[in-house]
């Protein structure tokens, strides 16, 4: 059996916390920073588990709209736009 199944459980759960905080008029500091990891996760698991790389970069680019000085994820939109046509 893979290993990766276990890390695949939490995606329902990150997908409700966006949903929720989304849906708020005014988000807070900390809203943004559950916004980011939730993010993160999605983005991760779309680009290594499903190898999905358009949904890694959807993700990436929501990264960006929360935290838009983060060099490492404006590399990573860069390196994925070279592949997503």
């Amino acid at each position: 059996m893979p290993s990766w199944p276990c890390c695949c459980l939490a995606k329902p759960y990150f997908e409700q916390l966006i949903e929720k905080i989304t849906a708020r008029e005014e988000r807070d500091a900390t809203d943004n920073t559950r916004l980011e990891k939730s993010y993160r996760y999605l983005m991760f698991y779309y680009y290594s588990i499903v190898k999905d790389n358009k949904m890694a970069l959807d993700y990436a680019n929501k990264i960006l709209e929360v935290k838009p000085d983060d060099e490492g994820i404006q590399k990573v939109v860069e390196s994925l736009s070279k592949v997503v046509k």
